[in-house]
């Protein structure tokens, strides 16, 4: 379950509370609203079983200082302007600059208010619209609840958008790290990825996806391609090629002691062949006895190579543990 923070940011009465209300409770309309004083802070569950929590922010000039801490985190900043009153171009570029500084990437919409009321300044409104400074534009009324429902809509686009975004983050650099890999299973992870795709990507409506059916598919997911990498017993298979490692050198080392003594003992004298081989047999076992170190060691070396998690296998569980982050991040 992901969270995703929005922020309304403007101008003091401008609306930023009722809005916030309507957006995250869909309460009733109160007549007589008090300021927010600080930080107003409501959540809603979104349709895809993510969190949507939003951050009504005091206009007040008072709280400007405490501006940088509301607005950290935000994935997107809703610019409030009451369309009753004379619109301050200068009011609007300074605070969306100041929302720029803290949250660069994010989208600002433009959101006029209180529409059910004789507007002001509907035309510098317009003007605004076309600016690059904003996504989009949305006029509202909380008291008659119209433009509400296609605010929501464009929030939860952009939180969507925002998983789509990091997917194609984390398989990027998923793929940048298999990129030696043999083609047939680099072909076999890529379909993995499309089926894990269809599940964290997909909303609830489409095809009943909640956290635990999510869990359970980047666990299919992590299983299935260690085995593309690793085949379906990699650790026996390692535990076995490590013994044959030390038998092998542990044999060699034997043989070759074996060879030296019984090709220096074999020209010592009458029965030289007897005493050579006898010669040999008591330094091939001296040696094997001695060579037990030297293949343990040949093992270990071995073992070390074949059981360290290969570059690619690293690349895998960052990747896991990336995407199994977003059944629980908080993006505050």
């Amino acid at each position: 379950m992901a969270r995703f923070k929005v922020v309304l940011f403007g101008k003091q009465g401008s609306g930023k509370t009722q809005l916030s209300h309507q957006v995250a409770l869909k309460g009733n309309y109160e007549e007589n609203a008090s300021s927010t004083v600080g930080v107003e802070y409501l959540s809603r569950k979104m349709e895809d079983n993510h969190v949507l929590h939003v951050w009504d922010i005091a206009g007040s000039e008072i709280y400007k200082k405490l501006y940088r801490s509301y607005y950290r985190g935000a994935i997107l900043g809703l610019l409030c302007i009451d369309l009753t009153r004379e619109i301050d171009q200068d009011q609007i570029n300074n605070e969306v600059q100041l929302f720029r500084d803290i949250c660069p990437n994010a989208p600002i919409i433009l959101v006029g208010t209180k529409s059910d009321l004789p507007h002001k300044d509907i035309e510098l409104f317009k003007k605004n619209i076309a600016s690059e400074l904003f996504s989009n534009y949305i006029v509202t009324s909380a008291k008659e609840k119209t433009g509400i429902d296609e605010l929501y809509a464009e929030i939860t686009k952009h939180c969507q958008g925002l998983n789509e975004s990091l997917w194609n983050r984390a398989v990027q650099n998923l793929l940048v790290s298999l990129n030696e890999l043999p083609p047939n299973k680099e072909k076999l992870i890529k379909a993995e990825l499309e089926k894990l795709s269809k599940v964290l990507l997909a909303k609830s409506d489409e095809l009943g996806v909640v956290s635990s059916t999510k869990t359970d598919a980047i666990e299919h997911f992590t299983n299935n391609c260690k085995t593309i990498l690793e085949g379906k017993h990699p650790n026996v298979f390692k535990a076995v090629t490590t013994v044959a490692v030390a038998a092998a050198v542990t044999i060699a080392a034997a043989f070759i002691g074996f060879s030296i003594s019984f090709f220096l003992g074999s020209w010592t004298g009458p029965g030289a062949f007897v005493t050579g081989f006898i010669g040999a047999y008591s330094a091939a076992v001296a040696v094997a006895a001695s060579s037990i170190t030297i293949g343990v060691a040949a093992g270990g070396i071995t073992a070390y190579g074949l059981f360290k998690t290969s570059k690619e296998m690293s690349a895998l569980n960052e990747f896991t543990a990336d995407v199994s982050s977003w059944n629980r991040e908080i993006r505050l």
